[in-house]
C-alpha cells in the first residue's frame, strides 16, 4: 500500500464514509476503526459492507465485525491487462 500511494501522478486518498459512500458492489479499499485495511465492497440490498476473509473462504459482513470509517477506490490494473 504504502508503494501504491507513493507512486507519481497516482492520488489516493482516504474518503470518509460520512462524506460520501462508494458505488453499491464496487470492490474498494477500506479502512476500520483498529487502522486495519480491507478490501470489500457496500451491498445494495443490505447497505452494509462486506469484505473477502482470506482466512475462512467465505465473504464477512463488516458491519458486525469492523465497522469502517472510510475508503478509497482501487488502483487500475496495469495497462496490457486491461
Amino acid at each position: 500500500l504504502d508503494a501504491l500511494t507513493k507512486t507519481p501522478g497516482l492520488v489516493m486518498d482516504w474518503i470518509s464514509i460520512k462524506e460520501q459512500l462508494p458505488n453499491l458492489c464496487e470492490n474498494v479499499l477500506c479502512l476500520g476503526f483498529d487502522n486495519q485495511i480491507f478490501i470489500g465492497y457496500l451491498d445494495k440490498i443490505s447497505m452494509s459492507f462486506y469484505w473477502y476473509s482470506t482466512e475462512m473462504d467465505h465473504i464477512e459482513c463488516l458491519k458486525e465485525y469492523e465497522p469502517i470509517t472510510y475508503w478509497m477506490p482501487l488502483p487500475k490494473p496495469p495497462e496490457e491487462l486491461q
